[in-house]
């Protein structure tokens, strides 16, 4: 589900302080101003479409992740970012194994995007590409070696030669 951006919420200093406490994980001042007005868990949405579970997510703090699941009311935990990533994939993405676990467990049929990263698919046929150019290369300048080693072989008995004669 795509987040609809509602600018004149980031200028509402309690969404700017909501958004700041669950960044740094500060859970009870967090668990306080939620307390004071749940809804405004709905407004607390950045630029880039992130929710305040977006931020639980991507710094690993899974119990505001559980506080915030709590008033999924007021938000939509399936949310996904401009990037159409969920905070599934934010916590899986920045090895949080464990908040992303929870994640997947509270929120049934999750969609989750697999971004291209070193060691998928795509970066292990470019790295087979490289191996190759590499490997040519090295046969390439390999062979290049034996020939001149074998010339200087050939000039040394040539030379040794022409001293064993005089």
């Amino acid at each position: 589900a795509k987040l609809n951006i509602a600018s004149d919420a980031l200028t509402d200093p309690r969404v700017k302080r909501l958004i700041a406490l669950v960044k740094i994980g500060k859970e009870k001042a967090f668990k306080e101003a939620v307390s004071e007005d749940p809804a405004i868990i709905g407004s607390a949405v950045d630029e880039k479409g992130n929710t305040l579970l977006h931020w639980a997510a991507l710094n690993g703090h899974k119990r505001i992740a559980k506080e915030l699941l709590r008033h999924s009311q007021h938000f939509d935990p399936y949310a996904t970012n401009t990037k159409g990533q969920s905070a599934v994939d934010l916590a899986r993405d920045f090895n949080y194994e464990e908040l992303s676990g929870y994640l997947k467990e509270k929120l049934p049929g999750i969609s989750e995007k697999f971004t291209e990263r070193p060691g998928t698919s795509t970066g292990i046929t470019a790295t087979e590409d490289q191996l190759d150019s590499v490997s040519e290369r090295l046969a390439s300048v390999q062979a290049e070696r034996e020939k001149m080693e074998q010339e200087m072989e050939d000039r040394l008995r040539e030379i040794m030669g022409d001293v064993d004669k005089e």
